[in-house]
């Protein structure tokens, strides 16, 4: 009976250590809140990364920001009510992880483990045949033109890099969770935090700010063209010539594609390969192409 009792005792304190912290949305109205930011002035940048270098102050107006990242279900009503295509459905396929694939696979030459499969969307973004995506999940296989379009809808916008850095850096608490590989990338993800690969939004959680999987699950786009030398350039440029970020981009390993700023990191990032859950690490993604560990949130 006292085994039973302790056993029961201490099930108890793991659901309440682990999970009164979930706040994953029990509705669409839920889903979609949002959350009004004060702003204020920051440290934008870092001093190890060249491309966000050197370090810029910003001045942020309030603004408000989803408090979670867009899940499949809002995503489907925007599609049912409007009869929006993604990128990924008009082109036939998109980009899964997929680092034991065929070495035939279209894949990415600087990335092997991104595999171009047919049929794989929002909706099955595996691909078809896998298991379909989960209405509480982020929605994923957007490329930036969806996000702008959901967002559009909403008659909101896609934050720039200035307010997403913003968000990263007022709301983090260093021993908070977030849904990262654990282990060596690409080889195997020990899953610790219990999720191998995505997690529904508001698994882990919230920030100082209220917000949601700031950092991991899944990439976020921001409105902002990525610069290389952005940084370089805003430091002698005024307050708000700063805070709008680059009229045009430059990425010199795409230099005549355009890419977009991503934030936040993805359950793919590990220490040993991507770290880009820390809140000044930045990154990019070509606009032409939808991966499997990139969503969005929308702001205005």
């Amino acid at each position: 009976m006292c085994i039973r009792k302790n056993v029961y005792i201490l099930a108890c304190f793991i659901l309440w250590a682990c999970g009164s912290k979930s706040g994953v949305p029990s509705s669409p109205g839920q889903a979609a809140e949002t959350v009004y930011m004060n702003g204020g002035r920051f440290l934008m940048g870092n001093t190890e990364e060249t491309d966000a270098t050197p370090q810029i102050e910003q001045d942020i107006p309030a603004f408000y920001i989803h408090r979670y990242e867009v899940n499949v279900a809002s995503f489907r009503e925007f599609t049912l009510k409007t009869g929006y295509r993604t990128q990924a459905e008009k082109n036939g396929g998109s980009y899964v992880f997929d680092p034991q694939g065929s070495p035939d696979s279209p894949g990415l030459p600087s990335a092997p483990w991104w595999k171009y499969r047919k049929g794989a969307d929002w909706q099955y973004p595996s691909g078809p045949g896998k298991p379909a995506a989960k209405d509480m999940e982020p929605v994923r296989h957007i490329a930036w033109e969806d996000a702008c379009a959901y967002c559009a809808w909403l008659g909101m916008r896609l934050p720039s890099e200035a307010e997403r850095e913003y968000l990263a850096q007022s709301g983090i608490r260093e021993d908070d969770a977030v849904n990262t590989w654990q282990g060596i990338f690409p080889y195997k993800n020990e899953g610790t935090d219990g999720f191998a690969s995505v997690a529904p939004v508001g698994s882990f959680p919230a920030d100082r700010n209220g917000l949601y999987d700031i950092s991991g699950n899944v990439w976020e786009w921001c409105a902002d063209p990525y610069h290389a030398g952005w940084y370089t350039f805003a430091a002698a440029l005024g307050t708000e010539a700063r805070r709008k970020g680059p009229s045009r981009g430059y990425d010199p390993e795409d230099p005549y594609g355009e890419t977009r700023v991503i934030r936040g990191g993805s359950f793919l990032c590990s220490d040993n390969y991507c770290s880009g859950y820390a809140p000044r690490a930045r990154m990019r993604s070509s606009v032409r192409l939808s991966f499997e560990h990139i969503g969005f949130r929308c702001a205005r």
